[in-house]
């Protein structure tokens, strides 16, 4: 049997790999060779998350919140990929909103096989 450590290790190994080969084909970007994104809904809001690896420095997440009625667009960082919102701009909510959506958002990631957790690290897989 593979420890689960190993096979951790290699997903994470394969989203840069495939990070590095997107850049290099389409030069999609110099500062970050990765960038995925997982999408859903609720009745009042449009969910948008986003893992960016970039080329020097951790992995983050980049959550944004549309409402579906207002013009209203919230944007929160989660710097280390950890699960815990670091920075927000744009926002009516309180910090424990947001984290509550952050949350909601990242198990029903992980309850799609969308989103993956490596150590204590949370992020959008790689196809």
């Amino acid at each position: 049997m593979v420890p689960q450590k190993h096979i951790l290790t290699d997903s994470l190994n394969r989203l840069y790999q495939t990070g590095v080969l997107l850049n290099d084909t389409y030069r999609i970007s110099k500062d970050y060779v990765y960038s995925k994104y997982f999408f859903t809904q609720d009745s009042q809001y449009n969910f948008s998350l986003q893992t960016i690896i970039p080329v020097n420095g951790s992995i983050s997440n980049r959550l944004i919140i549309k409402s579906r009625k207002e013009n209203k667009k919230t944007i929160a960082l989660d710097m280390n990929a950890d699960g815990i919102i670091e920075n927000m701009s744009n926002t009516d909510f309180i910090g424990n909103d947001i984290q509550y959506f952050y949350k909601k958002i990242l198990n029903k990631g992980l309850e799609k096989d969308a989103v993956t957790r490596n150590y204590d690290m949370l992020f959008i897989k790689c196809d």
